[in-house]
């Protein structure tokens, strides 16, 4: 995959280039970024989402929707889990 996106990012004529800890580069980057999931994001809905889907108790409404996705610091205490 990283070749890949060199081989796209060689193929651009007037590429920038990237400022890196040893000076200029036109070599692709990857900087490793740890997060923790939370219950906030659209990660956690889709996992949630796909655990309804899993189980057949997801039909696509909006009402579903709400009924299966939980927020952290959500004062409506709706649980989609029966």
């Amino acid at each position: 995959m990283k070749a890949d996106y060199q081989e796209l990012f060689d193929s651009i004529e007037d590429k920038p280039y990237i400022m890196t800890a040893q000076g200029l580069s036109s070599e692709i980057q990857y900087i490793e970024v740890h997060t923790t999931a939370s219950l906030s994001d659209y990660g956690s809905d889709i996992a949630q989402i796909s655990m309804a889907i899993q189980k057949s108790k997801y039909d696509g409404s909006e009402e579903k929707f709400n009924e299966w996705i939980f927020r952290l610091g959500d004062t409506t205490e709706e649980e989609g889990t029966e």
